[in-house]
């Protein structure tokens, strides 16, 4: 991909990928590219200035502009998948939030982390139709949202950035009301990423040494926390992994990535127990989705593998 991939969604039967030559770069532009997961073909390309997230639901593609530390607002375009044309622009008057998950769809809404609140968005209409306040969060804390593959469950986490509790919310997707929430006893730095299920979710932090990842489980409107089993490979040793672990979910499979260490693991969605680790150095993963008949869509090292796992790790 050109640029080199390192972000990803699907939808629509396509896989829309995010690149740049420096992504991080306030302002930079971003190539959005789709990719036919029926065909394989790529193409064709659009490029979005100061993106901040992606997020696929009501048959369109959205994405956010305004990345953070620049930005003093933000607005949500919504792109035809097919022709990644501009069919809607949402403003939405305030910035989004720090953090790297800024959009998801849950409850037939396309929801954005902006400062402090969390913002709904109609996808038929291409109105806002809730603003929801963030309990504790303030202007420079990391508000991560996420939704999980179907849709139906709505998750969010706060970190202040400097260290302390994650906290974690299980909303209710059609109005962002906190259903379950936690803040102990994981701590972390710089936001907790998440890979959402139905009742559960899984999330990947950064104690600014090393990372590590941890299961929310929602039932009787209490979230509980609970840390995976230690894994090690055979002739290395413990599994560990450093601040740039991320977790997917794709099917019933979790997936775990490190770009700094090399590492691509599948692991019990149940459970979280490591089943099968590749450690490579010079290997860097940046995301794992869901491909047609079977397959993951996998970005590494810039590009996009089209991969089918081993038995250990599927379906």
């Amino acid at each position: 991909m050109p640029g080199g991939a390192w972000q990803a969604v699907t939808g629509g039967g396509a896989l829309f990928t995010g690149s740049a030559t420096n992504p991080t770069s306030p302002g930079a532009s971003i190539l959005i590219t789709r990719v036919d997961l029926a065909t394989d073909r790529v193409g064709p390309a659009t490029r979005i200035a100061g993106e901040s997230g992606m997020a696929f639901g009501g048959g369109l593609l959205w994405v956010g502009r305004g990345a953070q530390p620049t930005s003093a607002d933000m607005t949500v375009v919504a792109l035809d998948p097919a022709t990644l044309a501009v069919r809607y622009t949402v403003a939405l008057g305030q910035p989004p939030s720090f953090g790297t998950e800024q959009l998801a769809y849950a409850g037939g809404l396309v929801w954005v982390a902006t400062e402090g609140t969390l913002v709904a968005i109609d996808p038929a209409t291409a109105h806002t139709v809730a603003d929801v306040p963030v309990a504790g969060a303030n202007a420079q804390d990391f508000v991560q949202v996420a939704g999980s593959a179907d849709g139906a469950a709505l998750w969010t986490t706060v970190d202040s950035g400097g260290g302390g509790p994650i906290s974690v919310q299980q909303r209710n997707p059609r109005t962002g009301a906190v259903l379950a929430a936690t803040s102990a006893p994981v701590g972390g730095l710089g936001g907790a990423q998440i890979a959402a299920a139905g009742t559960s979710a899984w999330l990947a932090y950064a104690t600014g040494m090393l990372g590590g990842y941890f299961q929310t489980v929602s039932a009787a409107g209490q979230l509980t926390e609970i840390r995976p089993p230690r894994a090690a490979i055979p002739g290395m040793g413990p599994v560990g992994f450093t601040n740039s672990v991320r977790v997917y979910l794709v099917g019933r499979q979790l997936w775990i990535t490190d770009a700094m260490s090399g590492t691509i693991a599948c692991a019990s969605s149940a459970t979280g127990r490591i089943l099968l680790v590749v450690r490579r150095i010079g290997l860097l993963p940046a995301g794992i989705e869901a491909a047609s008949s079977g397959r993951l869509a996998l970005l590494l090292n810039g590009e996009i593998l089209l991969a089918r796992p081993k038995q250990a790790c599927g379906p």
